[in-house]
This record gives structure tokens, C-alpha cells and sequence, in this order.
């Protein structure tokens, strides 16, 4: 089977899509599938991966919007799919399926013409579903007109594609309901291949403070509320933990000035890594930070996770107990949960970890359970190729 690879992020972009983007693509070479990824370039970085034969990435060159207006960044993501498919005519003749990885929701205005030109099937992996996320944490209100532009261009992938893969139960009864969805859907957990990251190294100085550790885009789907109200609680209590923030986004330079306003000094901020490197840094850490917002309705399994899980350390979760992702954790004992509205809470469940470790052991062969249960890229793989 042939394989075309529809996103906006890849190796060497420090995100959890592109780790996800590559273990998907390893596994479907497995079967001597032929995989062809078409991904926006944002920078000047290497890929510095070495790929089996039949795995082909092709980087289309296009303006970093990170640092640009709403409105430009918008544009600029608007004439992208269109970039993509002049390339996909170069250089790919024929395709059996076409995977796209959503976000970015505009690659739905080339569905038809990916269609047309290949006569093929368009699996559809929803990782979130924007922009109603947004409107639910308030970056956009009700009558808003970038909202309704947004999901007018959000209905094209939905209406174009034949199969929609989502992250959970809830999402598959929502996604229905929000966009009237009759094609076929099925639920498709992220996924990873599991490294054994016993063998990498770290060089991060040693701390005998307990270590708490939040990775990812620092956004605005966090409870920051409770975690800053955590970070000072655990320094006025001195209870000796340090706080670590690995990753950027536009929320980053906020924290950072809540951190100052009230004078913490146990708090450190690190730089995006890449994936071995986080990994690694895991190793030496206590625990692992998961917050979401509380308005969102949606069931999404947070990148973050998924690197806790592969270095084996306990979750603070700060989310929804009605969250599927919660009653994971609770029922694989996998950490603490704490509902988004109870600090309190919160903060009795960081003092519960720091008396009572949990037991490495057990804790790794949880993880492995699910892990083979539900996260593996093996799975992922059999579910998309019976489509």
C-alpha cells in the first residue's frame, strides 16, 4: 500500500506530533507499506534521521507564523494546504491512502482535489477539534467572526474525508453532534514507541529536592490558576520541591511573571528539547504535571502524557474526574487526580506522593499494560490500515 502523509509539524520541530508522525510511519514500513510525508518547514534545522527506504519526507518551505499578527498567521495558514498540493503534484503519482494529522484544520480545503487527482481514501486523525475548544476557554466569544470563518473551514475536513480517527468516547459522540459527522469513526489513542530511555544519559545536575516536571506548549488550556497557586503554597510551606517548566508558548512570558511577582524561587524554565533529551531529563524527576481546563468538552490525551508514561514516573493530574483520561489514571494507578476547582486537593495530593513514592516496579509494569493495550504504535497501525 502507498501511504501520503498530510502535516504541519515533523522531526526536527520539538513536538509531540512529530514523535507520533514518525513512530506511525516506522510501523507502517513494518509492513512494507510505502510512506510518503508532506510537512511545512519553519526553520533551517536538519532532519538528521536516518529512514528506511521506504519512508520519503518532503518539506514545504513556508514563513514561520509563531511570531506573526492573528490575522497574518491566519492567511499564511489559509494558502498553506494549497502550497502542499502543487508539491503532491511534482512528485507523487499515485496514493492508495492519504493520512492527514489535524490540526491544522485547513488541510480540508484540498481533500477534494486529493481526492479527484488519486481516487483514494482520506483517513482523518483528529487531535483536537478546533476551534471549538477555543471558544469553550473563551479565546473566542460567541459572536465572533474568526470563529464562524473557522469552523466553516473546519467543515471541509469533515465533509470530505471518509473516515475520522478520535482520541476518545466522548469526542466520537461529540464530533457528531458539533459537525453532524455520518462517515465512518473510530477511536484512535495516540501513540508511541516505547524506547528504553534506562540507557540515556543526563547531565542535569542531580537535585535531592523533589522534582515536578510540567513538558509541552505552555498554553492556555492549563489550569494556571492552580498551578501557580501550587508552586507558592509548596514554597511558603517549604516543603522542598522544585518545580520544572520544559517547553514554550504564549503563555510562558505570563508564568514567568507571576513566578517573579511573588518572588518563587523554586521554580526553573527550560527550552523546547527534543525528544531524548526530555526523556532523559524525565528520568531524574518525581512526578509529572497534567492540567486542562475544566471548560472544555472535549476528551483529548495531552502529548505530555505520553512522555510520562515512557519514563515511568507518577501523574499529578489537575483535570476533569469525569475526563477519560482520568479514569485511566485512577484505574492503572498511574498518579493523583485533582479536580480543576479543588486546590486544596491539588496540593494534598503532591504531599501524598512526596510521603509515599510509589513503587517504580509496579508503577513500570502498569505502564507497560497500557501501553500494550491502548498506546502502542502497533495498534495505531493495525486500526488505520483497516480503514
Amino acid at each position: 500500500m502507498r501511504y501520503l502523509i498530510l502535516t504541519d509539524c515533523f522531526y526536527p520541530e520539538n513536538k509531540s506530533a512529530s514523535r507520533h508522525i514518525y513512530d506511525l510511519s516506522m510501523e507502517l514500513t513494518k509492513k512494507k507499506n510505502q510512506v510518503s510525508i508532506f510537512c511545512r518547514k519553519n526553520n533551517n534545522k536538519k532532519l538528521n534521521l536516518i529512514l528506511p527506504k521506504n519512508i520519503s519526507v518532503h518539506f514545504i518551505k513556508i514563513i514561520n507564523i509563531k511570531n506573526l499578527p492573528f490575522i497574518l498567521r491566519g492567511l499564511v495558514e489559509l494558502f498553506m494546504p494549497f502550497l502542499f498540493y502543487k508539491e503532491i503534484k511534482k512528485k507523487i503519482d499515485s496514493v492508495d491512502n492519504i493520512i492527514i494529522y489535524s490540526p491544522s484544520i485547513f488541510f480540508g480545503l484540498i481533500f477534494k482535489n486529493l481526492k479527484k487527482r488519486f481516487n483514494c481514501k482520506i483517513i482523518l486523525l483528529l487531535r483536537d477539534i478546533f476551534p471549538d475548544w477555543a471558544k469553550q476557554i473563551g479565546i473566542f466569544h460567541n459572536f465572533s467572526v474568526y470563529y464562524y470563518f473557522l469552523k466553516f473551514i473546519a467543515n471541509f475536513q469533515y465533509q470530505n474525508s471518509d473516515v475520522a480517527c478520535l482520541q476518545s468516547k466522548k469526542d466520537l459522540k461529540i464530533i457528531s453532534k458539533f459537525y453532524n459527522f455520518k462517515k465512518k469513526k473510530i477511536i484512535l489513542y495516540n501513540w508511541i514507541y516505547k524506547k528504553n530511555i534506562y540507557k540515556l544519559k543526563n547531565n542535569i545536575q542531580k537535585i535531592k529536592k523533589f522534582k515536578v516536571v510540567f513538558g509541552g506548549t505552555i498554553g492556555p488550556v492549563q489550569n494556571w490558576n492552580n498551578i501557580i497557586y501550587l508552586i507558592k503554597a509548596s514554597h511558603e510551606k517549604k516543603l522542598g520541591v522544585i518545580f520544572y517548566f520544559v517547553g514554550d508558548g504564549y503563555f510562558k512570558n505570563k508564568l514567568k511573571k507571576e513566578i517573579n511577582k511573588y518572588n518563587l524561587r523554586n521554580v526553573r524554565f527550560y527550552k523546547s528539547m527534543t525528544e531524548e533529551k526530555f526523556l532523559s531529563f524525565l528520568k531524574y524527576c518525581d512526578m509529572g504535571i497534567l492540567s486542562l481546563n475544566k471548560k472544555i468538552l472535549f476528551d483529548n490525551f495531552p502529548g505530555k502524557f505520553f512522555s510520562y508514561l515512557e519514563a515511568n514516573i507518577p501523574i499529578l493530574a489537575d483535570i476533569n474526574k469525569n475526563h477519560e483520561l482520568s479514569k485511566i489514571i485512577k484505574k492503572y494507578n498511574l498518579g493523583k487526580i485533582s479536580d480543576p476547582e479543588n486546590q486544596i486537593d491539588l496540593l494534598n495530593n503532591l504531599k501524598k506522593t512526596m510521603k509515599h513514592k510509589y513503587n517504580q516496579k509496579a508503577l513500570r509494569k502498569n505502564y507497560t499494560k497500557i501501553y500494550k493495550k491502548m498506546f502502542s504504535a502497533k495498534e495505531a497501525c493495525k486500526k488505520i490500515s483497516n480503514c
